[in-house]
């Protein structure tokens, strides 16, 4: 008899800080677990928009505020990301992060399929 497996190398689990991004997280660590897979967490951080309140500030010189803004962005997404890390750990699951800025103003899941192949 022969049988076909499916075996889990690499498992991508997008997180946007929701509690749903979590349990999907921990699911994918418990799968990867099971496979000794290992788990890339990604997050896209959405690029200022010229158009937007924030975005206005860099066409009048403002930049500052518009780095201020993009550095909290991401010292909140590597919080999320270090949270994650830790339960990885914990489980001794393989962990990667990864945080990439749209800059094309393209879609979140056009950059997550991307970023994926």
């Amino acid at each position: 008899m022969v049988t076909d497996s499916i075996l889990i190398k690499k498992i991508l689990v997008p997180i946007d800080g929701s509690d749903l991004s979590y349990k999907a997280a921990r699911y994918a660590m418990h799968l990867a677990k099971a496979d000794n897979a290992e788990v890339t967490a990604l997050n896209v951080i959405e690029d200022i928009k010229q158009g937007g309140a924030i975005g206005l500030q860099t066409r009048y010189g403002k930049v500052s505020i518009v780095e201020f803004f993009k550095k909290v962005r991401r010292d909140t997404v590597q919080k999320w990301l270090n949270k994650l890390e830790r339960e990885a750990k914990r489980q001794g699951v393989p962990f990667h992060e990864d945080i990439v800025v749209d800059q094309y103003w393209s879609s979140e899941a056009g950059i997550i399929s991307e970023y994926a192949q």
